[in-house]
């Protein structure tokens, strides 16, 4: 996949899905839409794979499995009180620079698993 088509799913995802639903999701896609890295590593999903879903899920199920950073005070399922303040992007991308290798596995297996409920 192109980053430049990856940028526009999440460009589009932010309007959509997330827009007066998911101010932490609208803000993200909307930041993750105008970055290479994190387009680039993207291009790990399978054809055809709800890309932001999977992205979002990958890193809300490694913060469930302990994965200790800052972006977990923005999840109710994972504090008490969550921020309310969205947070920058740097501090999204500062979870992949520690859990790049088990998210990668993790988005390749979520990928996987999405491609067999769909046949």
């Amino acid at each position: 996949m192109h980053v430049s088509w990856i940028s526009e799913i999440f460009r589009r995802f932010a309007v959509t899905e997330c827009k007066d639903s998911s101010p932490l999701y609208e803000s993200l896609s909307l930041n993750i839409s105008k970055d290479d890295d994190l387009l680039r590593l993207c291009c790990y999903a399978a054809k055809g794979q709800p890309i932001p879903n999977l992205l979002y899920a990958s890193v809300h199920y490694l913060l469930l499995k302990g994965g200790v950073h800052p972006l977990r005070e923005y999840y109710p399922s994972l504090f008490k009180e969550p921020k309310q303040r969205i947070p920058i992007l740097n501090g999204f991308k500062s979870h992949f620079a520690i859990l790049i290798e088990p998210f990668c596995i993790l988005f390749d297996k979520l990928s996987m698993q999405c491609k067999r409920v769909e046949n």
